[in-house]
């Protein structure tokens, strides 16, 4: 069976999938780094620091400003309440961003496109770092796709009033 990193106060429950369930205390801030199997891990109300590992994952934010890393694997990642920040790694992703001033950030994307959900345009941001200036970044109000260079890497929802600004180390979107 896997094994994973957490503080001592997280609950850890192993499953049948080679996997955990992991409940972060609702007290306390939590870091916790998930296995490489399916992993479920639920934190507090606190400022929490999650990360999926590698396998299908889903990872639920509370109230407080999270920072959940999808990781490898085809993961769920919830905010919840806060500003929290939802990092979209390789495979295809789910990111629900929740109540709260939001930021999607893009660590890698690949052939099939993640879906963002919850993306208010003027409150949320997507971040796609580490693109050249050379990148053509576009979003299609009426389809909701979000493509780098003709490739799909996001489907949000259509009629999105989005504005695409260039930065030193690549795009943002609000």
């Amino acid at each position: 069976m896997s094994s994973i990193v957490a503080d001592p106060d997280v609950e850890v429950i192993p499953t049948n999938e080679d996997g955990f369930v992991i409940l972060g205390p609702d007290d306390q801030p939590s870091n916790i780094d998930g296995s490489g199997g399916l992993d479920v891990i639920q934190t507090g109300d606190q400022t929490d620091d999650i990360s999926g590992g590698d396998g299908d994952d889903v990872a639920l934010g509370g109230a407080g400003d999270d920072q959940i890393t999808g990781d490898e694997g085809d993961d769920v990642v919830l905010g919840g309440e806060g500003n929290d920040n939802l990092i979209i790694g390789p495979g295809t992703d789910v990111a629900i961003g929740g109540a709260g001033e939001d930021t999607f950030t893009f660590e890698f994307f690949d052939d099939q496109p993640d879906i963002i959900t919850e993306f208010q345009s003027g409150e949320d941001r997507i971040v796609i770092p580490g693109v050249s200036d050379q990148t053509n970044v576009t979003y299609d109000p009426i389809t909701g796709e979000l493509k780098v260079d003709g490739q799909t890497i996001a489907q949000l929802s259509s009629g999105l009033d989005l504005e695409i600004n260039q930065t030193d180390d690549g795009f943002e979107i609000l």
